[in-house]
């Protein structure tokens, strides 16, 4: 017996060696960064999850990330939007929200500084711009966080909506119940063990790997589809709840597409079709790579997306688009 205890004692001591000596390798030569730290999100039970009220946390790992929300729940330095004309809504996922730029240098942040510049330049309260994208999210819970925002902040002037490819893939996770597994403080599925799995599947790279291929698996399983359809037409129940909220609540709608592409092409024919404004940014955007091929649209590190100046055109479009409805 105490010579199977001493194989056993030897066999974990070299299990836990080599498992050390993979992190580190993993870390110091090959290391994978998460976008967005679990301990800033919150259980939500109708959206699955949330950021943290109040939070805003900024870290740098081969880029900078900042996490901002405040006691609203919308992704702003705002703290409320008290003394604004009228209130802004802009909805989506990731593109919304600014993952890969500093909070300032997201889209919904610089279409703010666009809209109340008076003619000399200074700021005034005329649009408060209400960030309420998600990293993650799809349109079904768009719709909910919308609807939740026009109950607690106030009824919407301007609603902007930015899709993305991977919103019906997003749908499909969140209406089968894998939205709301996550690993966030309150989880009722977790409980106790979230701060420990969060150690383990977000600090350490072995686990975060193995996290990531179990939820690639999980979502190439849930999400296989020989659908033919572009992802933005996919979307199209969402389109329609989206436009029929708008009507419901005397609010002027907005859309487009976070990039170019088929989904953004249906999308923009669509949107002439029932007579609501696209926020038509891919023109001018190519025409800056034309001029300047070297500038990249996405940013070179892990988290990619766009580039602060991408998103400055975003913003410049749908002020256009807000300009030209609500002078």
């Amino acid at each position: 017996m105490s010579s199977f205890l001493k194989r056993l004692a030897l066999l974990v001591a070299t299990v836990v060696v080599l498992l050390v000596v993979i992190e580190v390798v993993l870390r110091i030569f090959f290391p994978v960064y998460p976008t967005g730290d679990l301990r800033a999100f919150e259980y939500d039970d109708q959206l699955g999850y949330r950021l943290r009220p109040g939070i805003h946390e900024l870290y740098t790992t081969d880029h900078q990330e900042e996490i901002l929300a405040n006691d609203l729940d919308t992704d702003n330095f705002q703290r409320d939007f008290s003394g604004y004309q009228r209130l802004v809504f802009a909805i989506g996922d990731s593109y919304t929200e600014g993952t890969g730029v500093p909070a300032d240098m997201s889209y919904p942040s610089q279409l703010d500084l666009i809209l109340n510049r008076d003619d000399s330049g200074m700021y005034l309260k005329k649009f408060g711009v209400a960030n309420l994208g998600l990293s993650g999210f799809g349109g079904e819970q768009e719709l909910i966080a919308l609807d939740r925002a026009s109950h607690e902040i106030g009824p919407p002037a301007v609603i902007l909506y930015l899709g993305c490819d991977n919103d019906h893939d997003d749908d499909l996770l969140f209406t089968s119940g894998y939205s709301h597994n996550h690993l966030v403080a309150g989880s009722p599925r977790w409980g106790s063990l979230v701060t420990p799995m969060q150690w383990l599947t977000n600090d350490l790279q072995i686990g975060l790997r193995t996290k990531l291929f179990v939820a690639k698996l999980r979502h190439r399983q849930m999400t296989a589809s020989d659908d033919k359809r572009t992802a933005a037409e996919m979307e199209l129940s969402v389109l329609e709840r989206l436009r029929q909220f708008a009507a419901d609540h005397n609010s002027r709608l907005a859309v487009s597409w976070s990039t170019e592409g088929d989904s953004y092409n249906w999308l923009k024919n669509w949107a002439v079709q029932n007579d609501i404004a696209f926020a038509d940014w891919a023109p001018r955007v190519d025409s800056v790579t034309a001029a300047i091929p070297d500038l990249p649209i996405e940013n070179p590190h892990s988290s990619g997306h766009h580039r602060g100046w991408v998103n400055t055109i975003i913003a410049e479009e749908y002020a256009a688009a807000i300009k030209r409805d609500l002078p």
